[in-house]
């Protein structure tokens, strides 16, 4: 595992933050931030850039659901959302407004770790040697194969258009101009 992967943990219940970061230290992952409320995240977002958030949907101020937003705005990085809210309308809205994953509370610290680590995967940040993917939330660009999926669904594109949107997935968050 990439040990230098950045993880921002938010959740206003410090036991639950520690009990993620012990967690998380015992699967290899040493550079982690925690939050306590969405603005301090969107801080720490826009100052540190983390690689995987893991984000609870009650907190104190703006809720999960709109620190999840704001978050978009700054990075695409993944976002798992943590939410004691187990209906289905709950976990479709965090996942519609931009999460990666849905976990309910009550849950185990270790599962969440491995689904960081799938996420961390997915994305081809784990260090697989050989193997580029890339992503900028719902799109995932898949370099050796030259491939562009959407969610789960292949798109055929042309070679121009796989450039196009490999580079609009590379600078996902930055300003691109037209020229470029």
């Amino acid at each position: 595992m990439n040990n230098s992967m950045r993880i921002l943990i938010v959740d206003d219940e410090p036991d639950i933050r520690e009990l993620l970061r012990k967690t998380l230290l015992q699967e290899g992952f040493f550079s982690i931030a925690e939050a306590a409320t969405g603005e301090d995240a969107i801080v720490i977002c826009k100052k540190c850039a983390p690689d995987v958030v893991i984000l609870d949907v009650m907190l104190p101020g703006i809720d999960g659901f709109e620190t999840c937003q704001r978050i978009r705005e700054i990075t695409q990085c993944p976002i798992i959302f943590l939410s004691a809210k187990s209906d289905e309308v709950d976990r479709i809205l965090g996942l519609a407004i931009g999460g990666d994953d849905y976990v309910a509370k009550p849950f185990s610290p270790k599962e969440v770790a491995y689904r960081v680590k799938a996420q961390v995967r997915r994305l081809g940040m784990g260090g697989l040697a050989g193997h580029s993917v890339i992503a900028a939330g719902p799109v995932t660009v898949d370099e050796d194969a030259c491939t562009v999926s959407v969610g789960q669904n292949e798109v055929e594109l042309t070679a121009r258009e796989f450039e196009i949107m490999r580079y609009l997935v590379r600078n996902a968050g930055r300003v691109v101009s037209r020229e470029r």
